[in-house]
């Protein structure tokens, strides 16, 4: 599907409002904030347009639009840019693994725990060496998004969370590459999981250990940021936990 600039900017601009203010964005909204010097009746038909295209949608109880699935698969591909960590954060992130890695016990639980309090988003990591392991940290994090007000949607996610089985069946979908991959809404192959995406990435220690981190939140997740913590994080553990290997060391996960 290809979109010309102007839809571009626009469809760009109601995925960010849109995850910025888990509120519908409207055409006026866009008009005050775009450079586009549009007014505000060519910006509806625009996204009128992206509705029938499949890429917006619109609440039945709101004049404004929200992305589609769609929507943010077209987003992740073609318009996200990249975001630059702070220093605050990168500093945060290399004081944090430091200390785990001294402590060497647990340490991939110890870095799925820091992560989640990190981004206050749960956190699902791997372990792939002579025993597989998999963790979730920050479980409670996803109810202090709006989307899970609804008590039995709350209950629901929850309740995925606690079956370990389901994030083998979550994972399977991931590429094994060094790349971070996206898996947005329907995407997931947990019909509990198609409100929500999953951005995991890999890291890769040698001695044959290896295994995924990954972030599950609603398909309404600030990509660009996630995606840019997530590769610093797994760069960064890997780069740390091969320096530590060949000076001997030897993970110790229990």
């Amino acid at each position: 599907m290809e979109l010309d600039e102007r839809k571009k900017l626009i469809l760009q601009a109601v995925v960010e409002g849109y995850i910025n203010t888990a509120e519908p964005v409207g055409s006026r909204s866009i008009a005050k904030l775009s450079p586009l010097g549009l007014s505000a009746a060519t910006i509806r038909n625009e996204m009128g347009d992206l509705e029938e295209m499949g890429l917006l949608e619109q609440p039945h109880t709101s004049a404004g639009r929200v992305p589609s699935q769609l929507g943010y698969r077209y987003y992740v591909d073609s318009l996200m840019q990249k975001y630059r960590m702070t220093a605050q954060e990168i500093n945060q992130f290399r004081a944090t693994l430091e200390m785990k890695l001294q402590e060497q016990d647990g340490l991939i639980r110890h870095i799925s725990k820091m992560f989640s309090q990190l981004t206050s988003m749960p956190i699902i990591a791997s372990l792939e060496s002579d025993e597989n392991r998999k963790y979730l940290e920050g479980r409670a994090n996803i109810l202090g998004f709006p989307e899970y007000n609804d008590i039995e949607k709350a209950k629901n996610i929850l309740h995925v969370f606690d079956d370990e089985q389901n994030f083998d069946e979550a994972l399977k979908v991931i590429p094994q590459s060094d790349n971070v991959s996206i898996i947005i809404g329907n995407e997931n192959n947990i019909p509990e999981l198609r409100d929500c995406s999953l951005v995991v990435a890999r890291y890769n220690a040698g001695k044959n250990i290896a295994g995924t981190i990954g972030i599950i939140g609603p398909t309404r997740m600030d990509y660009s940021k996630i995606v840019s913590k997530l590769e610093y994080l797994t760069n960064e553990l890997s780069r740390r936990l091969a320096d530590d290997f060949e000076e001997g060391g030897e993970i110790d996960d229990g």
